[in-house]
């Protein structure tokens, strides 16, 4: 189970670089005047958004993955993930990885997802892309922690 811990790891750092990027972004973006610029940083925090919550999901993908022996398929299987990691294992001894609140704001982060990736970036409304990012920083700090916590008791 090393690996695992290991590998949890090197994700949570590469996560701490796309919120970093996020607030970067976030905090030029509100400086900027020109509609072009705007744009650019609206799709460059659209982007960064659904980048982190892909590696928030690849997170617990792996630790399913590796203490329950499987993870969800399927067409929703991207739904049924967060919702297996809300539940504990009591087959495995496996405590639940995240809270409910946890799970709740990644799921409005991978609805984010689906939108950035299926629609054409010119329909993000900056709103919106603003309102993820706050949602994305609000949930990252709870994340983590349940992550190491989740971690520490598993050994």
């Amino acid at each position: 189970m090393e690996g695992i811990h290991r590998d949890s790891l090197i994700r949570l750092e590469e996560l701490n670089r796309e919120i970093s990027a996020v607030e970067r972004k976030v905090s030029r973006l509100k400086r900027l005047q020109d509609p072009e610029d705007i744009d650019s940083y609206i799709r460059a925090i659209a982007s960064a958004i659904q980048s982190a919550y892909t590696g928030m999901e690849k997170i617990l993908k792996e630790i399913l993955r590796t203490y329950d022996g499987s993870v969800p398929s399927g067409e929703d299987w991207h739904v049924m993930l967060l919702k297996r990691a809300v539940l504990p294992d009591p087959g495995n001894e496996r405590p639940a990885v995240i809270s409910r609140e946890t799970m709740e704001s990644l799921d409005l982060l991978r609805s984010f997802r689906h939108v950035v990736r299926h629609v054409y970036h010119y329909n993000l409304h900056p709103e919106r892309v603003l309102e993820q990012a706050g949602i994305l920083l609000a949930v990252a700090p709870g994340f983590q922690r349940e992550i190491l916590e989740f971690l520490e008791v598993m050994g």
